[in-house]
């Protein structure tokens, strides 16, 4: 059971074109499902959807390699990817009532808010810097530097959306070039936090600012399609150069390698399905100590012992008979669903998972059109539920942290506004 991923990586190099070939028919199948929501090619949540394709390969092709020890599991998380992608169609044209048209005037709270933000999202990044150290200089991996970090990694999660969001909005839309500045140094700690996706969290944030606009029908910028067609396969490229350049790989190897990695999404399926390790995960935990238990020890309700830790680091120290284990696989939702709800509970899980995202960056949206307040809390909602299928945990911590902190913020600068500024704060927000 150890050598799960060894046995599979040795069946992928080996028969790397029947992987490719089960990937582009899965694709196909996505597609079919997907293709009602697609919105744009910058929507976050086809990354979501991208995820969960090269994840469920994972398993597919272990079958085709007769890897599965346990084919029940295996039949029950195809079927629950499938009432995923059914849920996911619940609300594809759905609104509450008529969406009502307001008029657009933030413009002024927008510039004070990338003020606000900046000061509090690079104080955040200074102290995290000067108390912890660098993470791309003084940690082996984002993961440690995350744990290490705690508090602090959720206050520049939370804040972190919403300042790139302000900045490229002023700079794009307001033709705020001082900010300029402003955006390179939230670039550059993008780079020290070691972060490989930064310039893809800069194409989310825009889409975010397309939605934001377009619910008043004002002028948006479109992203060159050609462009992207050209800057897709070019960022591939550069992710294979750097795999060539800094790991001696040929390019051959180099694509190997990153076709390896699109399959890696899947490793909690590659752990779970070629042993009896899901068996005994199940026996020995359900909703309440996987999910409830997490929370319960963060609020200090429960002894920290209690709360053993989630199902990918569950899974992790039990193969590798480890206590030392920092993390393990993201534990998706075929497998969440299955350890907390049972087999039947697991494709009801799937079922409304998908159609909560469905309802949320489709339905909901359609029906409210939102100032510049409310729709922040949209963005930290559309970003956390398209998380959800990786792992409910990290979807609802970001969530509560996102709205919570931004929050304070919130409630202090429209006291501000009232107090000092004697606004109503009704024109604020509605």
């Amino acid at each position: 059971m150890q050598n799960s991923w060894l046995v599979f990586l040795g069946n992928f190099f080996s028969d790397t074109d029947i992987y490719i070939e089960i990937l582009i028919a899965i694709f196909l199948v996505y597609w079919i499902f997907y293709r009602k929501l697609y919105r744009n090619i910058i929507d976050p949540l086809n990354f979501t959807i991208l995820s969960a394709a090269f994840a469920i390969s994972a398993p597919i092709f272990m079958l085709y390699e007769n890897m599965i020890i346990t084919e029940y599991y295996f039949y029950l998380g195809i079927i629950s990817e499938l009432t995923f992608l059914l849920g996911m169609r619940l609300f594809v044209n759905f609104k509450f009532g008529h969406k009502k048209t307001i008029k657009y005037k933030d413009e002024a709270i927008i510039k004070d808010f990338v003020l606000i933000y900046s000061c509090i999202y690079f104080s955040v990044k200074i102290i995290m810097y000067i108390s912890y150290g660098v993470p791309l200089f003084d940690f082996s991996n984002h993961v440690d530097a995350r744990l290490a970090n705690g508090l602090l990694t959720k206050l520049s999660d939370a804040y972190s959306s919403v300042t790139l969001f302000v900045l490229l909005y002023s700079i794009v839309y307001m033709r705020k070039r001082k900010y300029i500045i402003l955006f390179l140094l939230y670039a550059s700690t993008m780079i020290l936090d070691g972060s490989k996706v930064a310039l893809i969290g800069v194409f989310f944030s825009y889409f975010y600012i397309c939605l934001y606009r377009e619910q008043f029908g004002i002028k948006i910028y479109k992203i060159n399609k050609k462009f992207l067609l050209f800057f897709i396969p070019a960022l591939i490229f550069m992710a294979l150069l750097t795999l060539v350049t800094y790991n001696g790989y040929s390019y051959y190897f180099a694509l190997l390698n990153f076709l390896a990695r699109i399959a890696g999404n899947g490793d909690i399926f590659i752990f779970a399905y070629n042993g009896d390790i899901l068996d005994y995960i199940i026996q020995n935990n359900d909703f309440v100590t996987v999910f409830v238990n997490h929370y319960l020890a963060t609020l200090r309700l429960i002894p920290q012992e209690e709360y053993l830790g989630d199902i990918g680091y569950l899974m992790s120290s039990t193969i590798y008979n480890s206590i030392y284990a920092t993390a393990g696989p993201n534990a998706r939702h075929n497998i969440f669903g299955l350890v907390c709800f049972g087999a039947y509970g697991s494709l009801i899980y799937s079922f409304l998972l998908g159609a909560s995202i469905s309802l949320i960056t489709r339905g909901l949206y359609r029906s409210k059109c939102m100032r510049f307040i409310p729709f922040i809390f949209y963005i930290i909602l559309y970003g956390g539920v398209i998380k959800a299928p990786t792992e409910l945990t990290l979807a609802v911590d970001y969530i509560i942290w996102g709205m919570l902190f931004n929050l304070f913020v919130i409630i202090g600068y429209i006291l501000w506004k009232k107090i000092v500024q004697q606004e109503k704060v009704v024109s604020i927000i509605n």
